[in-house]
């Protein structure tokens, strides 16, 4: 049995719901959670419920949408991005600068 700290939603069941946050932040979109998962698993759950998202979606980075799923990484200003979630297929994806600290988070994931 191990505690995993989770930053972001990744689509987990609903059992995980009312725990404490992690990092100081209390917000639903971070939670703690124990699990005898392996992390591997963890990551495949992510990357089956992004591919589930972004089915016929995948296009260039851009801010439009909740949701952005992108075939490739790039340069972007945090701040236009804010609140929203970021999928890249392939690639890196590298803020130009930093966000302000009143700006809503942004959950990305990486695949590979």
């Amino acid at each position: 049995m191990m505690n995993l700290g989770i930053r972001g939603i990744v689509g987990l069941s609903s059992q995980v719901l009312g725990q404490k946050g992690i990092e100081g932040n209390t917000k639903q979109t971070s939670l703690l959670v124990s699990t005898t998962e392996n992390i591997s698993n963890i990551i495949n759950i992510a990357n089956k419920r992004a591919e589930s998202l972004c089915r016929n979606r995948w296009g260039n980075l851009n801010p439009n949408g909740d949701v952005i799923c992108a075939k490739n990484g790039g340069l972007i200003d945090p701040q236009e991005y804010a609140g929203k979630t970021i999928i890249i297929q392939q690639g890196d994806l590298t803020l130009k600068n930093y966000m302000e600290t009143t700006n809503q988070p942004i959950t990305i994931l990486l695949m590979t």
